[in-house]
């Protein structure tokens, strides 16, 4: 065996075994993965890809991320939820794997020196967003490996180029519609700098190949979108309908966040730079606040420094594309940790490639160790994020998210019928172990949601909850005691119309515990459940005093 062989052998088992370990460790099932799982489930079982039986709505968005793990309970014969998910954390370990080896060859090709290429590979490896979300039912994994797939091809490491990128293009839009906008700001860089990549030369021979890549991958991804559109009426899923109704473009500040980003990066936290190297949302509290700072400037100097004077072709390519995924999720306003990491890797590549240019023009021994200093302390940050946040999630799922589970369970039994109704924010573990119809906001789950929300008109969150629950009237009603507090104060619907059963409450299990990013678990650490009244006569489960607890 070769030693380069050897090197991606040993960078494939890391890749691949950490986040089984991190699995292992943590336990770690998203809210999000019950909410595509029900309906990949109910696939398998013959209902149709669907998450209301008889009820055809899109409501996932990734279509890989819904087909694999409805393969996988097709193959196991719906033996069990729990193998299912592991099985899936498999084949994302495998992709992460696959996508370390094209790291390490796309680092070959456009790095001089070793110690910049194996901070890239730990830059990656270290991620702690990218970890957690490979393992935890989301489609992050598939997309960092098309577009890891996309830069090695990119940077000359196939002889042809138009099928192989159509490939990586059209995967990362069955991971996700939104894929293209990762490539995008690369297809872009490579039609400005127009770097020569073998038979590729000019810019005329970029502007070729991309519009034939771009068309070709349109065509691998046109019968998902021809599917769609016949089964579900609409190639448009219903999660990007929910999510963006009523929402309102504010022309001012979305052209001041583009012509000012350089500025408004560093100065706006609605930017969402401060995200790229931090936490799964940090933004909500208990971590240090430097973590979001050296995150911030990580992420600035990876956007910017394709305006550097003297930076490599390829450096200003990924650096672009840095910046173009930075501004997406800024201008979409995306909290999502499942989004990032393809900003992040971006940013990653970019760095890693300044760290390169670094070690050549310092010929100082001293000025060298500097570089190797600071590209030390980049990588033990992110190791120390993993650890952190492992030991977050590993509370979060023995505490709130079984909470959560035990609020579905709870419901299923005292419902008279897979028909009762409920309103909620929740969707994933409550809507999955309940079995019931679910009325969620903003309507992913629900096209009754989104209907309402039509006729009400523009109303944010929570307070649009009164309103929703006066017209569609659901049987049960779940909500934290921050939605309770609100509803309260704007309508009288829930004192008059429905009677508070149970409370599902981890808060003092929570406020026991130092554990880091404490603030985002406080959130979900309460969940009160409402169950209509009924004429004339009482509610059979009446909770007891001792039942219900204080509010936070």
């Amino acid at each position: 065996m070769t030693t380069q062989r050897r090197d991606q052998l040993i960078i494939f088992c890391l890749f691949f075994i950490t986040p089984i370990l991190y699995a292992l460790i943590t336990q770690h099932a998203w809210e999000d993965w019950y909410i595509t799982y029900r309906s990949s489930k109910n696939l398998a079982i013959g209902n149709g890809l669907v998450f209301r039986p008889g009820e055809r709505l899109h409501t996932f968005t990734s279509p890989l991320g819904t087909l694999l793990p409805a393969f996988l309970t097709w193959i196991t014969g719906n033996y069990s939820d729990d193998l299912v998910l592991w099985l899936y954390r498999i084949c994302n370990s495998i992709l992460l794997g696959l996508s370390g080896v094209l790291l390490y060859r796309f680092g070959k090709q456009v790095l001089r020196h070793s110690l910049p290429l194996v901070l890239l590979l730990g830059l990656v490896l270290f991620d702690s967003k990218l970890i957690d979300n490979s393992i935890n039912g989301m489609e992050t994994a598939l997309m960092i490996f098309f577009l890891t797939f996309c830069l090695y091809v990119m940077t000359g490491g196939t002889r042809r180029l138009v099928l192989p990128l159509a490939l990586g293009f059209a995967g990362l839009m069955w991971s996700r519609p939104d894929g293209f906008i990762h490539v995008s700001g690369l297809s872009i860089g490579l039609l400005i700098w127009a770097p020569a990549n073998g038979t590729v030369r000019t810019r005329a021979d970029w502007f070729q190949v991309l519009v034939k890549a771009a068309l070709l991958g349109l065509l691998f991804y046109l019968p998902w979108i021809l599917w769609a559109w016949w089964y579900y009426g609409t190639p448009v899923p219903n999660t990007v309908l929910a999510k963006g109704l009523n929402s309102t473009t504010d022309i001012k500040a979305l052209l001041k966040t583009l012509v000012l980003f350089p500025y408004v990066s560093l100065t706006d936290p609605a930017v969402r730079l401060y995200q790229v190297y931090a936490p799964s949302y940090s933004f909500m509290g208990g971590w240090p606040a430097w973590v979001a700072t050296v995150s911030k400037l990580l992420g600035w100097i990876a956007c910017f420094y394709w305006i550097v004077p003297g930076a490599k072709k390829w450096g200003r390519i990924i650096s672009f594309g840095a910046l173009i995924s930075c501004l997406y999720l800024s201008l979409i306003k995306s909290n999502y940790p499942w989004y990032i990491p393809m900003a992040t890797l971006l940013c990653s590549g970019s760095l890693v490639i300044l760290f390169d240019q670094l070690i050549e023009r310092f010929r100082l021994t001293v000025a060298r160790q500097i570089t190797y200093g600071l590209m030390l302390i980049v990588v033990l940050f992110q190791i120390g994020l993993l650890g952190a946040m492992a030991y977050q999630m590993r509370v979060q799922q023995a505490t709130i998210e079984n909470n959560r589970q035990q609020v579905g369970l709870w419901l299923k039994s005292q419902a008279g019928s897979p028909k009762e109704t409920v309103f909620l924010e929740c969707l994933g573990y409550i809507g999955f172990y309940s079995g019931l119809t679910m009325y969620d906001f903003p309507g992913l789950s629900s096209s009754e949601v989104v209907n309402a929300r039509r006729q009400i008109g523009a109303m944010d969150y929570p307070f649009v909850f009164a309103p929703l629950i006066e017209q569609l009237k659901p049987d049960w009603v779940v909500l934290r005691p921050y939605e309770h507090g609100v509803i309260s104060t704007k309508s009288q619907v829930l004192s008059q119309e429905y009677e508070m059963v149970r409370e599902f409450s981890v808060w003092d299990k929570v406020e026991s515990m130092d554990v880091p990013g404490k603030s985002y678990m406080e959130w979900d650490a309460v969940f009160r459940v409402f169950r209509r009244k009924k004429e004339g006569t009482t509610l059979s489960q009446q909770p007891k005093s001792n039942e219900l607890t204080t509010s936070l």
